[in-house]
């Protein structure tokens, strides 16, 4: 999925902190053999830094590549998911989820609301399926300030979040 996908530079630190860098770009999930071989290393001088990245989430220079390579395969699982894309604001901006991994672990509870744009379009729709719409006559469901209803939603549930043009609840 774009956007999605986690690029790492993997150099041998041994070589690095001699003034050589002997290294290569890796898209994950990559083997550790692939790394070794690209990078030069061997059973004696195991020992790699990571100098740069390309990813929806910072990437420590000794990040460990098992933990990263989970990540990358969880992206592969649920790029179909449609609450993905959004997993990197929920975690990266809005500190929603603590890491990839714990958002991941609950995406099939998160709930994209594509039609929805504004918490406003969100009261509304709660308020449809709830069937408290239905009864209402037009002129009354036309004046309600829906928007208010939305935020006052949002702030006491604060489980509601705006994400560009779709609103998101989050477990």
């Amino acid at each position: 999925m774009a956007g999605l996908t986690i690029s790492i530079y993997v150099a041998n630190l041994s070589q690095y902190k001699q003034g050589t860098t002997i290294g290569d770009w890796f898209e994950l999930p990559v083997s550790w053999s692939n790394i070794e071989h690209r990078c030069q290393l061997n059973g004696v001088e195991e020992e790699y830094i990571i100098l740069d990245y390309e990813a929806p989430f910072e990437i420590s220079e000794n990040e460990n590549i098992d933990r990263l390579n989970r990540v990358a395969e969880l992206f592969e699982e649920y790029a179909s998911n449609e609450a993905m894309k959004y997993i990197p604001y929920l975690v990266n901006e809005m500190g929603v989820f603590e890491t990839f991994e714990i958002a991941v672990e609950q995406i099939d509870d998160i709930h994209v609301y594509p039609d929805c744009k504004n918490f406003g379009d969100y009261a509304y729709v709660v308020f449809e399926e709830m069937g408290a719409v239905q009864g209402l006559p037009e002129i009354v469901r036309n004046n309600i300030d829906w928007d208010s209803v939305g935020y006052d939603i949002q702030a006491s549930d604060g489980n509601i979040y705006q994400v560009d043009d779709v609103v998101i609840e989050v477990p």
